[in-house]
């Protein structure tokens, strides 16, 4: 089995998309490659150490019907360790995974990481675990993703639906009230 990879989320607050260039950036989004990323000073990122699944693993994985239960089983079975976690109260850890032969328990995942971050790296996970060695990376945008875009298009969309009609003519602008005699 291999080495294993590192991913930062998509969302990481100390990642800087100004310094690494819009090219770099879609690199990033697609592949989650770290090479091409780039911090704001002074700032680092949270770093998730993992490993790509083993057959039987990713068969256990598929057999949860939803995509989130599919990237959380991902998550518990391919995390090794983690970099400047956040703490509760704002401090920075290292976490490593407590047994490396069972995934990750329900409950320490939990404790321990948000469910964005469980999401964003088990696709992660997920998605270099089917490609296999030596292929390129990809990395899927998990449903939550996905659904928060659409929710931002849809409220954009309402957005500009709502400037439209405020600078359409009124009514009696266009079909004014006919005269009367007196």
């Amino acid at each position: 089995m291999d080495t294993g990879f590192r991913v930062v989320c998509r969302f990481d607050s100390a990642l800087d998309p100004e310094a690494m260039g819009p090219d770099a950036v879609r690199k990033f989004r697609e592949t989650g490659d770290v090479a091409h990323a780039k911090y704001r000073e002074g700032e680092r990122p949270t770093v998730f150490h993992c490993r790509r699944l083993k057959v039987s693993e990713m068969q256990a994985v598929n057999s949860y019907s939803t995509e989130a239960d599919r990237l959380t089983a991902a998550f518990a079975r391919g995390i090794l360790r983690c970099e400047d976690l956040y703490s509760e109260n704002g401090s920075r850890r290292e976490w490593h995974r407590p047994d490396p032969e069972r995934p990750v328990a329900p409950s320490v995942i939990d404790s321990t990481f948000d469910y964005g971050e469980v999401q964003e790296v088990g696709a992660a996970i997920y998605g270099r675990s089917i490609l296999g060695k030596g292929r390129p990376a990809a990395w899927p945008l998990p449903d939550t993703s996905r659904s928060a875009v659409g929710a931002l298009a849809y409220h954009l969309a309402e957005q500009m639906r709502g400037q439209d009609a405020s600078s359409v003519p009124s009514k009696s602008a266009v079909d004014p009230a006919p005269a009367t005699s007196g």
